[in-house]
């Protein structure tokens, strides 16, 4: 072999480097190349991922917002140059137009007027600059019929290019309503600006507060008037819509289920209705008695209390409670030596009946427990325990204050409703004697209600009862005749400002085969009284033109009208010092009420079986006197001590109560008419001071 040329090989070698330099060079540049081409294929699948993702939601979104604009509950409308490009089924529906009618319309149809289609184009000036264009109109059907809507506006662009979206929003119905609560807000805010502008004459607020509590006194018993006036007519229509129910259209239902059903649905209502007016009853005498109470127009009648005797009363008193609940046991805790307290026992009977009827009313079965004795301060402590289902113990204040009642849990657990006061009522009468009122519970562990009550000798009261300021009314000067009596049905004037309580009464008088006349007010029943001749007048108290004590006084004072016996109805206090022959109260028991009524009349009782019972009291040491004898021959009548009332009354009398007019000042007539088992009839005194027998007088 020749000789290599070591130049030619060293020009090889350096070719050769260089060749292996562009190669290596070209597969650097093959390789990045291959993962840009990599990597623009993985950007360019993401994007298209992405594309598609936003192709299938804007595909969602569209159906979402399709779904949106036909299902929305408000009229809803895509307009480009007022011309409706598109209008959901509410909208056609609102207008009254079919379906699709509206595409491609022309908003005019809208309004009613060329007036209310140029008002709502000025709009568009609003829309352009972005903002939401709303207003309440009036738009038209395509019937031509009007209603109210609140219109809303919103363009899709700020130049209106793409159109705008507008929404009606039927308000027929709540127009007036809204309009009644906007003048609400403004007479509101004006009112609040008065009061800021009045806020300087708070300095003298201790002052105008006593005067508005007198107000609020004389409000609540006149608001007590209005309210048991529409009461009697509730219930007394009740009972006669049921009666001639059962009577006349229940038989009609035959055999037929369904009728009979519905006859005894309609029964059932009417029960209800009579119930829950009877609570409403129960509510407005509460509320007056706390008024009372917190105005300071209670009589009170102070006087030494031995507490066991006293403790005893309450036991006889609540007896029937715990008949009609035999699974509970009544437990006395008596310490003996008790010292004597001073109070006015029948408010404070008041109070421990309370506190034992809550006891039995929250308690299913176990033990009512009274335990009295002296507590380390020396005062005369009263505990009423149960084992009932108790209260949360953040509530044990709470339930004294008006209207509040306990809670278990979200619901009273089925347990009777009542009116709320009965403890805060409770508080007050403790509260004047010098001692305090407090409960204590746990949920399922029971309730004790504890009062202090101080002994006689660190007593703040006085030892002397208090008398009741009533004075009798005033004889007449002559005695008054004898009614005649018609073989004709006998003749009843009803007086009474409220036309209610008068078709009411008329109704039921009527029913009961009476003539029935009506009078608005006592100078209408004057002069009815001389032309109809009625054998009887009931009387309201509180009316116009001539108030009923005025009226009754008149009566009295004419010797041709002077014999009519006279039936008090009314709802405002002191109704028995009116002058009647007989007091009730609003609304009245109707069995009662016709009851009474025949007997003033001297007429055989309608058929109850039900003797009415007759209290007549007497003076203390005294001899009894004679009955009424309109109602000796049919009642059970009893005598009794004028002093030894409220103890009957414990004992559990029901009945009339029959009150000498010379005895006025010795009775105490408010307590007696707030019990709901008591009616009253006042016996107007003779000129030699002896009673006058009903009847002959």
């Amino acid at each position: 072999m020749a000789h290599e040329d070591p130049g030619l090989v060293a020009a090889l070698e350096a070719e050769n480097r260089v060749l292996r330099e562009e190669i290596r060079v070209s597969r650097e540049a093959a390789e990045i190349s291959a993962r840009l081409v990599v990597e623009q294929f993985e950007k360019t699948e993401a994007l298209m991922s992405r594309m598609q993702a936003v192709k299938d939601s804007s595909h969602e979104t569209n159906e979402e917002m399709a779904a949106i604009f036909e299902s929305s509950t408000f009229g809803i409308s895509f307009i480009k140059n007022r011309v409706m490009v598109r209008a959901n089924n509410k909208l056609e529906q609102l207008l009254g137009y079919a379906p699709g009618e509206l595409h491609g319309q022309p908003t005019r149809c809208w309004y009613p007027d060329e007036e209310s289609y140029r008002a709502v184009g000025q709009a568009y000036g609003d829309l352009a600059q972005g903002n939401t264009h709303r207003r309440v109109m009036q738009l038209q059907r395509k019937d031509g019929s009007l209603f109210w809507c609140r219109l809303s506006g919103r363009g899709l662009s700020d130049d209106l290019s793409r159109g705008s979206v507008w929404t009606v929003e039927d308000i027929s119905a709540e127009y007036e309503a809204t309009e009644a609560m906007l003048n609400a807000k403004e007479a509101a805010e004006r009112a609040e600006g008065k009061l800021r502008e009045n806020y300087v004459e708070l300095k003298q607020a201790n002052q105008r507060l006593q005067k508005l509590d007198q107000l609020k006194s004389d409000f609540l018993s006149s608001v007590s008037h209005e309210l048991r006036t529409p009461l009697t007519s509730i219930r007394g229509f009740s009972q006669l819509i049921e009666r001639e129910f059962v009577r006349s259209f229940a038989p009609l239902a035959g055999e037929n289920a369904a009728l009979e059903k519905k006859s005894v649905r309609i029964r059932e209502n009417l029960k209800i209705i009579l119930k829950e007016s009877e609570r409403l009853t129960r509510l407005i005498n509460d509320v007056l008695d706390l008024a009372k109470i917190e105005a300071g127009r209670t009589e009170w009648r102070d006087a030494p209390i031995r507490v066991a005797a006293f403790i005893q009363d309450v036991v006889n008193t609540t007896h029937g409670m715990f008949e009609q609940k035999p699974e509970i046991e009544l437990h006395l805790d008596i310490q003996p030596d008790l010292p004597t307290l001073i109070g006015d026992a029948d408010h404070l009977l008041q109070v421990l009946v309370n506190l034992i009827n809550n006891a039995v009313k929250f308690t299913d079965s176990g033990s009512v427990t009274i335990h009295a004795f002296v507590n380390p301060e020396r005062s005369i402590q009263i505990e009423v325990r149960d084992t009932g289902i108790g209260f949360p113990p953040e509530e044990a204040e709470a339930i004294f204050d008006k209207f509040q009642q306990a809670k278990q849990g979200d619901t009273l657990q089925d347990r009777p409703k009542g009116t709320g006061l009965g403890l805060a009522i409770c508080r007050e009468i403790v509260s004047r004697h010098g001692g305090r009122v407090w409960a204590q519970s746990r949920p399922g562990q029971g309730s004790s209600f504890a009062l202090t009550l101080p002994a006689a000798a660190d007593s703040p009261l006085k030892t002397a009862a208090g008398a009741a300021r009533i004075e009798a009314p005033g004889a007449a000067d002559a005695g008054p005749a004898a009614p005649v009596r018609r073989q004709d049905r006998p003749r009843v004037l009803v007086v009474d400002d409220d036309p209610g309580v008068r078709d009411y009464f008329s109704q039921l008088l009527q029913e009961q085969d009476f003539e029935v006349a009506t009078a608005v007010d006592g100078q209408v029943a004057l002069s009815a009284a001389k032309g109809f001749a009625p054998d009887l007048i009931t009387m309201d108290l509180d009316m116009p033109v001539m108030d009923g004590r005025t009226a009754i006084a008149l009566l009295r004072a004419d010797p041709e009208l002077r014999h009519i016996p006279i039936m008090v109805i009314s709802a405002i206090p002191d109704l028995e010092t009116a002058g009647g022959d007989l007091a009730m109260s609003k609304p009245p028991d109707e069995g009662l009420f016709v009851e009474n009524l025949r007997a003033l009349l001297n007429q055989p009782s309608s058929g109850r079986e039900q003797t009415l019972h007759f209290l007549v009291l007497y003076e203390d040491g005294g001899e009894p006197a004679g009955a009424p004898t309109a109602y000796a021959a049919r009642c059970e009548v009893d005598f009794c001590p004028v002093g030894e009332l409220p103890a009957r009354i414990r004992a559990g009398f029901k009945g009339l109560v029959a009150i000498p007019a010379d005895l006025l000042k010795q009775v105490d007539i408010g307590a007696l008419n707030a019990e709901p088992s008591l009616q009253l009839m006042i016996i107007p005194a003779a000129m030699d001071g002896s009673p006058i027998e009903q009847g002959k007088s």
